[in-house]
């Protein structure tokens, strides 16, 4: 289907591979936690969608995936999903914002 052929797509592009099969794993395929960041980039632009990354690590297949997206099609739990998402990148924010001050205070 059309959201598969999409997920096929954006791997094939990060893993630089000419193919890629539904049941394939992404870390046989050669890919790492870097590749990861970069597909979950391209996801949340080709499908609109927010997914965890550590959804990406705990489903390396693409059909996985799909099924673990598909888990998520009930409107409560996409705004539940994406309000702890926001959450914890407030968080990282705010304290890589601290962390970048105490560096700013001891240089000086």
């Amino acid at each position: 289907n059309e959201i598969e052929q999409r997920l096929v797509d954006i791997w094939q592009d990060v893993l630089g591979v000419e193919k890629v099969g539904i049941y394939d794993n992404f870390f046989d395929l050669g890919g790492h936690s870097i590749h990861l960041i970069r597909v979950h980039s391209k996801i949340k632009k080709a499908l609109n969608r927010e997914i965890a990354v550590m959804d990406l690590f705990r489903h390396s297949t693409i059909r996985s995936l799909i099924d673990r997206m598909d888990s998520f099609e009930d409107p409560l739990q996409d705004r539940l999903l994406n309000s702890s998402i926001q959450r914890r990148t407030q968080k990282s924010r705010s304290i890589n914002n601290e962390m970048r001050l105490k560096r700013r205070k001891h240089r000086a």
